[in-house]
């Protein structure tokens, strides 16, 4: 993203640069704007030029967990805004629950009532 390249082209990237680092025997926290920026000049004209802070950042998972905020997201935030909508849900589908129960029973009762009217 903060190069502005297209998504196929940064997928690109990425993939050679796992590879890379599996070839490498590199660990995540490995990975710098100087592996990449090697790495990149198989899909580019010339290298990736990325802060160093940009890379650990993206490299890092629970700023990568954080960052995703949007609704399903799995930030705390957006997981935490899921589940209290599914509590509300679960809240109405029980008054629901009860209320048609409660309207079952009074059918029932209507019922047996007509029927003993029935056989007097």
């Amino acid at each position: 993203r903060e190069a502005h390249l297209p998504f196929r082209q940064a997928h690109s990237i990425v993939s050679k640069t796992v590879n890379y680092a599996l070839a490498n025997h590199l660990a995540p926290a490995d990975i710098t704007a100087e592996v990449l920026a090697t790495v990149s000049t198989e899909v580019l004209d010339s290298p990736l030029e990325l802060d160093e802070t940009i890379v650990q950042a993206a490299l890092d998972p629970v700023a990568f967990v954080n960052k995703r905020t949007g609704i399903g997201g799995a930030s705390p935030e957006a997981t935490q805004a899921v589940l209290d909508q599914q509590a509300k849900d679960i809240d109405a589908d029980e008054d629901w629950l009860d209320k048609a129960n409660q309207r079952l029973t009074d059918a029932d009762a209507q019922l047996k009532a007509a029927v003993d009217r029935l056989l007097v």
